[in-house]
């Protein structure tokens, strides 16, 4: 399942995801691919705070994530494709409808510090 993205003009898939997969919660990056943030065994009725700061460019990008307050991941690499914008886009998208996920929702900012609690 598909629960968020940072999805390009045109069709095909994008090059920033977050996937719900077999091996738990995933930050998928099409150039250099998909890494586990929460292992499926810990997804299961909690709740989660995820952080993710996104530089976008299609030669130098980077992603990092922070997980209820730690830090994750940090990679780098294409997260916009050349010539193409890119959009954020949320929901659930999936072939099982007997899944369920609750999204708070998403908060974007210039810093970190700017959208995490007591600070907005």
């Amino acid at each position: 399942h598909t629960v968020m993205q940072c999805k390009t003009d045109g069709t095909g898939s994008p090059p920033l995801q977050l996937d719900i997969r077999e091996s738990g919660l995933q930050v998928n990056l099409a150039v250099t691919g998909a890494y586990t943030i929460i292992p499926m065994a810990s997804l299961g009725d909690t709740n989660h705070q995820l952080e993710i700061r996104v530089l976008f460019s299609s030669s130098a990008g980077q992603v990092e994530v922070w997980l209820n307050g730690s830090s994750v991941l940090s990679i780098t690499g294409a997260t916009l494709y050349a010539g193409l914008q890119s959009y954020f886009k949320q929901g659930q998208y999936g072939n099982q409808a007997s899944n369920i996920v609750y999204w708070l929702g998403a908060l974007r900012g210039t810093s970190r510090a700017s959208v995490l609690p007591g600070n907005r």
